[in-house]
């Protein structure tokens, strides 16, 4: 570390004598780039490179804790139960030796939880494809809407087990306008989120929703089968009043449905969860426990999960934390936050610059 800093001042003594701005700036990036150049932007002009630099320096430095606890939590938000990227910890062997590569079955996807409650096929088949730089240059694990899936293990629910209040974040793309399950431990018996959701055959929507312990089903506003990538969110919080909506959608940040649902978690029966599909599944990937057999066409970039119901700025600070990595444009009036809950972006001072928010940096 010393070194470095005694060849970046070597540098700046260059730069302050050196009418050779690119040399200095190639010089500069190469010497900074180990702790933190992305961080930073740069003048072209030798004096205010200097001053960026040293700046760029600081903030390399301060953010170094900040960045320790978003990488364990996202939007350092704590308390995740499941949480699944798939820039991280994917493999194509279930002894985790050999990480995905584009094009090739993911039979391991590793929770990044605390909990480890990993995502595997015990046996190799009906794996999701591994696809590289897909929303935003980050990988996705592509789903093929006919028999893919991963079973989850360790977490499962029963009547000595179950919460009374559940968050869920998604980031994904689909074109399908079939039903398709993301995240499930049973409808009946605790919940289902999915898109295009299929209750009944009398009970079919286009959009997303939850069901929570069987009726009613909970259907969003919003159209996710569009082909861009978009942020869903449900909460359900069995703990509030019966006077107040306690079940809310989110589309791209913002609150997109919400209503009362009183019913608890039937908890009767032991469940295993699966992403991709609905369980019915008694033990960790029962081979009959799959039902009902909607399986999820399209993309999933990262899926996390709480048993608690989050407030509005831990949640907000998620869904900023999921919309700069993928690229999503927050719904307005919804500002994006970094991971102490400061501001970045105010979307009511700039509410006429909504569309396509782009910036540069890290948190």
């Amino acid at each position: 570390m010393i070194l470095i800093v005694i060849l970046i001042f070597l540098v700046i003594g260059i730069a302050l004598f050196s009418n050779s701005t690119m040399t200095t700036f190639m010089l500069l990036q190469t010497m900074i780039e180990p702790i933190g150049w992305r961080y930073c932007l740069t003048i072209r002009n030798a004096k205010k490179t200097v001053f960026i630099i040293i700046s760029c320096m600081a903030l390399s430095l301060s953010l170094h804790a900040q960045d320790e606890a978003v990488t364990k939590n996202p939007g350092n938000v704590a308390g995740t139960v499941l949480w699944f990227r798939a820039d991280k910890d994917v493999y194509s062997d279930i002894e985790r030796k050999t990480e995905a590569v584009n094009g090739v079955a993911v039979v391991h996807w590793s929770d990044q939880s605390e909990n480890g409650y990993h995502a595997f096929h015990p046996n190799a088949n009906n794996e999701p494809i591994f696809t590289t730089n897909s929303i935003n240059s980050n990988p996705v694990l592509t789903f093929d809407g006919s028999d893919d899936y991963l079973p989850i293990s360790e977490l499962n629910y029963n009547s000595g087990h179950s919460p009374s209040a559940i968050s869920i974040f998604t980031v994904l793309k689909t074109t399908s306008d079939l039903p398709g399950i993301i995240l499930s431990y049973d409808a009946s018996e605790y919940f289902r989120f999915s898109i295009n959701l299929y209750y009944h055959e009398d009970d079919i929507s286009t959009n997303y929703g939850l069901v929570v312990e069987d009726p009613p089903p909970f259907y969003g506003n919003s159209d996710e089968s569009d082909g861009v990538p978009h942020l869903l969110g449900a909460s359900y919080d069995l703990s509030m009043s019966s006077e107040f909506d306690n079940v809310h959608l989110y589309f791209d940040g913002l609150v997109d449905a919400s209503m009362k649902n009183n019913s608890s978690f039937d908890n009767s029966e032991l469940r295993y969860g699966y992403l991709g599909v609905g369980s019915e599944a008694d033990e960790f990937d029962k081979m009959h426990g799959r039902g009902p057999g909607h399986y999820f066409d399209g993309d999933m970039a990262e899926i996390i999960y709480y048993e608690r119901a989050l407030s509005e700025l831990e949640r907000q600070k998620v869904a900023s934390y999921l919309a700069i990595k993928y690229g999503i444009t927050l719904q307005a009036p919804v500002s994006y936050l970094n991971s102490d809950g400061t501001v970045i972006w105010d979307a009511n001072i700039n509410d006429g610059y909504s569309h396509d928010i782009a910036g540069i940096g890290r948190d």
